[in-house]
């Protein structure tokens, strides 16, 4: 019995190994992936955003709050990448989640975003695109669908590498 073990085990880890990394080299179907969030926000200024405005561009979104420490680390990754790829047609949106707007805008006087900054005060947006982590970043290909979804940190390197596929 332990011999067949021996032999069974190992043989069914490598072949788990195998489907597993097989399927994870396959790429979706384009028409596979989800589109991005429906939304209209306010914008620090007061004018409304909605998402039908960037209809046809590649559009990055973070989503962020002045408390979160790691949302500073973020804006500052994403700061080049912004300059980078601003004339390339790439929109990007900082999305803040559940404060009000003078909080907003205070923090935003004294660390001012090179992109617009939308309001999401009541965590509507967020909780319907399931945020659970900040920062949260997502990029969205021209024809609104998701190209990438990170909760948490993104690299700058990562963001550079996904933002290239997805101008094409």
């Amino acid at each position: 019995m332990r011999h067949k073990l021996a032999v069974w085990l190992p043989l069914s880890v490598l072949s788990a190994a195998l489907s597993l990394g097989c399927s994870a080299q396959q790429e979706p179907a384009p028409d596979a992936a989800p589109r991005g969030p429906d939304f209209e926000l306010a914008s620090l200024d007061g004018r409304m955003v909605s998402s039908s405005s960037f209809a046809g561009k590649v559009v990055l979104l973070e989503f962020w709050a002045t408390w979160c420490t790691p949302c500073v680390a973020q804006a500052r990754i994403l700061e080049p990448l912004h300059r980078d790829f601003a004339d390339r047609g790439v929109e990007f949106v900082a999305i803040n989640i559940g404060e009000d707007a003078t909080t907003v805008a205070k923090y935003v006087e004294r660390t001012p975003f090179p992109y617009p900054v939308l309001l999401d005060p009541q965590d509507e947006l967020s909780a319907r695109v399931g945020i659970y982590a900040l920062p949260t970043v997502m990029i969205l290909d021209a024809a609104g669908r998701i190209a990438f979804y990170e909760p948490g940190l993104s690299s700058g390197e990562v963001l550079r590498r996904v933002l290239e596929q997805t101008i094409g």
